[in-house]
């Protein structure tokens, strides 16, 4: 089974339009550094089908070109975080 890709930050300028697919395998896994834990707080999964929503986020920046360091993560210093627009998709079932 393959590894979704991580969420990342793309520059999308002015104007511009952006296409990307992403796939997400199912049946659904818990991904987080700290699983064991986490999975205390998590609510349990409800058994298919899943009712899912996908959301986007988009933030202007404080940088004119923002770069990710080492680890591909940026900085959230580089974002105005609290500006952020959210868009989702309809509810879908699968």
């Amino acid at each position: 089974m393959r590894t979704p890709d991580s969420p990342g930050v793309v520059r999308v300028d002015a104007g511009a339009t952006l296409e990307n697919e992403r796939s997400i395998p199912v049946p659904f896994e818990v991904e987080h550094p700290y699983t064991s834990v986490a999975a205390l707080f998590l609510t349990p999964r409800p058994p298919r089908p899943y009712s899912i929503v996908f959301c986007v986020g988009a933030v202007p920046s404080e940088v004119a070109d923002p770069q990710p360091d080492t680890t591909r993560m940026f900085n959230p210093r580089d974002f105005r975080l609290a500006e952020q627009t959210t868009f989702c998709s309809p509810q879908h079932t699968i």
